[in-house]
């Protein structure tokens, strides 16, 4: 019997967890989710602002690889360059695309497109071409819905790609231009650089 007193006894101490320890626990809890959770919304703008700034380093840096073969290797205008897919050079030593125009420069969005994929090494950012509009037009939600990538290429003006991040804006349903960051990079000189929202 008094094992079975002293069980019963034992059965009676034991408890689970007060209700003030569930209560400290709890806000605990909500202080670390209150502080924590804006920290979280701040690492993926950060995400998204470094895709765009590692991008820009890739296309400038493949810029200067790019010229400097061409130096070494020939120096004249409509070289193609093995070491790089057969990509074309104008007069001054910069990609202008896997086919030779007979003006020298860039003329639409699929050389653009060109020039992004040739310049960076693999595993880079996805491309699309612009097909919403042709040259120089807005990026809006039409311009999005139509691509899955994370850059959208469009020849804007003479010898002057445009690369817009649409990647942060994939499922939204609107944006604002002035919310798209922009890569520029001009074939004439070789700059690359930002730009504003198309």
């Amino acid at each position: 019997m008094n094992g079975i007193t002293r069980e019963i006894r034992t059965k009676g101490r034991q408890s689970g967890f007060t209700i003030i320890e569930l209560v400290v626990v709890i806000l605990l809890l909500g202080i670390l989710t209150a502080t924590a959770l804006p920290r979280f919304l701040e690492v993926t703008d950060e995400a998204h602002a470094a895709v765009v700034d590692a991008t820009e380093a890739g296309l400038l840096t493949g810029m200067q690889l790019f010229r400097s073969q061409w130096i070494a290797e020939s120096g004249s205008a409509g070289s193609a360059l093995a070491d790089w897919d057969s990509m074309q050079a104008n007069s001054a030593g910069y990609p202008i695309g896997a086919d030779l125009d007979a003006d020298d420069a860039l003329s639409d969005n699929t050389e653009c497109l060109e020039i992004f994929d040739y310049l960076l090494q693999v595993g880079h950012p996805t491309v699309a071409e612009d097909t919403a509009e042709s040259t120089s037009a807005a990026i809006d939600q039409t311009n999005i819905d139509n691509v899955s990538a994370d850059f959208l290429a469009q020849f804007t003006a003479a010898n002057t790609c445009t690369y817009a991040y649409i990647g942060q804006f994939s499922g939204t349903s609107a944006i604002a231009d002035n919310d798209i960051p922009v890569i520029e990079l001009n074939v004439s000189t070789g700059a690359v650089g930002r730009g504003t929202a198309l």
